[in-house]
């Protein structure tokens, strides 16, 4: 049993309503229970419950009455706090033998619960079991790939709606697995999300694109622009801002040439250095693009406080916009805001003439998407 959220009630109030808090739940966790039934807490705020002669059915029927209890509220020093657990469960004998294997396979059934969301409950499986030495396995193996340089980058071409030329590309990070192949960025990049590499993978498409656009230059190849992907955490790094100009010094290349995406929930970040870096790169002249517009937690009041320049139209916007008049609105809406602003506006997605048709009668400067090519790799793109 592990308590929803309880690292933020500590921070926010102090360890003493944290330490009380922890008391008040173990007290309600004893109520619950049969005189044959353990409790204890292990660590922190995570606390298990052996059952004895409980059947799956039973164990079902104690966690949600247990769950409902555990939701009622709690006064601390006259603050009203309502908690919610995620809890795992494993059964003797199938799941184990013994108390160790019991255990921790509960717990892989708790993180499963927790992904699930807050306040839910989780009995394990083995195929949970296998899903998690497979999760691991990609994850050591993007380790090893990120510090091998076997990862490498496809390029989105962007196209100017009115001249009809290439104005940039978009760089995104693509991986060969040796044993499975093709792994699609939607399961990669939250793995280095989850383990700490997104950092440090963020540097390596910085470092690569910025690399490869210098070599496009070399050849006489005339590529304005490159685009890269920054998670919100890289924004943490005060040392970001003399990165990026490192990088772009040591190939030659101007910070207008480089655009810096990130996606709105930056907006949500409360990291006391994200604001002043954000600004800090813009100042170098580097642009920001606020990817995937539309779908996330924008607010006009912190769109009007970042230094963004471009505004990219989600992908799911565009995909309704000849046949659902809501989501043409919000297209409209979308272009209208960033043209207020002084913004540059890019459609993501776009795959047929008509799509192109509305955006370019809308208003919208530029796009990327299918309908003029796929992402391409290093040799395609010289050949588009």
């Amino acid at each position: 049993i592990d308590l929803d959220r309880f690292k933020m009630i500590n921070d926010s109030y102090g360890h003493f309503v944290g330490d009380e808090l922890l008391s008040q739940i173990a007290i309600r966790l004893k109520k619950n229970l049969r005189s044959v039934d353990i409790v204890g807490r292990l660590s922190g705020d995570e606390f298990a419950i052996i059952l004895p002669k409980c059947n799956h059915q039973q164990a079902q029927l104690m966690i949600e009455e247990l769950q409902i209890h555990l939701a009622e509220p709690i006064n601390i020093n006259h603050s009203i706090l309502k908690m919610s657990a995620s809890i795992g469960v494993a059964m003797f004998p199938t799941d184990g033998r013994d108390i160790e294997t019991l255990l921790h396979r509960a717990d892989i059934a708790m993180d499963q619960a927790k992904n699930n969301g807050r306040s839910q409950f989780c009995f394990f499986s083995h195929e949970m079991n296998e899903l998690l030495q497979s999760h691991l396995k990609l994850e050591n193996d993007l380790r090893h790939a990120l510090l091998n340089h076997q990862l490498h980058l496809h390029y989105q071409p962007q196209i100017d709606l009115v001249t009809g030329s290439l104005y940039g590309v978009e760089a995104l990070a693509r991986w060969t697995h040796p044993e499975f192949g093709e792994i699609s960025p939607e399961r990669f990049i939250p793995i280095a999300e989850e383990c700490g590499l997104i950092t440090e993978f963020g540097y390596w498409v910085l470092q690569e694109s910025c690399r490869q656009l210098a070599d496009w230059r070399a050849q006489g190849i005339n590529i304005p622009s490159i685009s890269v992907n920054l998670s919100p955490t890289s924004f943490h790094c005060v040392r970001l801002p003399s990165t990026i100009l490192d990088i772009l010094n040591l190939h030659h290349l101007k910070p207008q040439e480089l655009t810096i995406e990130l996606t709105e929930s930056v907006l949500l970040d409360n990291h006391p250095c994200t604001m002043k870096i954000l600004h800090e790169i813009h100042a170098l002249g580097v642009h920001l693009s606020m990817d995937d517009f539309g779908t996330g937690y924008s607010s006009l009041s912190m769109l009007r406080k970042l230094p963004i320049d471009e505004l990219k139209i989600d992908k799911s916007f565009v995909d309704e916009i000849c046949s659902d008049e809501a989501s043409a609105k919000m297209v409209q809406n979308i272009i209208a805001i960033g043209k207020n602003f002084d913004m540059h506006i890019l459609a993501e997605g776009v795959e047929t003439k008509e799509q192109e048709a509305i955006l370019k009668r809308f208003g919208c400067d530029r796009f990327q998407g299918y309908l003029y090519t796929k992402p391409l790799a290093y040799d395609a793109l010289k050949e588009f």
